[in-house]
């Protein structure tokens, strides 16, 4: 589990899904998220390395 913000991220799913249930964040910022991030369609949560998560976080830092 990953907790950004009061938001309990589920690490089993999809990025793109994952990232949409934070408030602001819908379908098309979660695709530009992932693509700033260099992220491929069927990419996992639980994929993530301890450097893509800081990452993750600093860009919705700027997007939220």
């Amino acid at each position: 589990m990953f907790i950004y913000k009061n938001y309990e991220l589920k690490i089993n799913k999809e990025i793109r899904s994952v990232l949409q249930h934070i408030y602001g964040i819908g379908w098309y910022k979660s695709i530009l998220i992932c693509s700033i991030m260099g992220l491929s369609y069927p990419f996992l949560f639980k994929d993530l390395n301890s450097y893509n998560k800081q990452l993750l976080s600093f860009i919705l830092d700027f997007y939220t």
